[in-house]
């Protein structure tokens, strides 16, 4: 299997395992009507990231972090993603999985 098959196999398993934060963020995403991307595939150089949403219309990305984003690991990769996106031109915003419900409020603050 090539790169870019693995990486659309990895995206199909991301969006199946959603967490209910994610949902929650998809949902209010959709009763604005903005159109978004499900776990976008981002090729930076050799890797391959996945965005949690990705607004195209406004270069945004939306990450939302449960506690596994809060190892020491994780917050390097994310630091590290963050930074490729601003080299992108992306915005990022990153939310907590315990301020779902209140994204747009965030987002519009964004």
């Amino acid at each position: 299997m090539n790169h870019l098959n693995s990486a659309m196999s990895r995206r199909s398993k991301l969006i199946k395992c959603r967490t209910m934060s994610e949902k929650i963020v998809e949902k209010q995403l959709k009763m604005i009507g903005t159109k978004f991307v499900i776990q976008k595939i981002m090729k930076w150089g050799e890797a391959f990231r996945y965005a949690d949403f990705f607004i195209p219309w406004t270069a945004t990305i939306i990450e939302v972090d449960g506690e596994y984003h809060l190892n020491f690991y994780q917050i390097n990769r994310d630091r590290s993603k963050d930074f490729l996106a601003n080299l992108k031109k992306y915005n990022t915003l990153r939310i907590k999985n315990e301020d779902a419900n209140n994204f747009l409020e965030i987002y519009f603050e964004h």
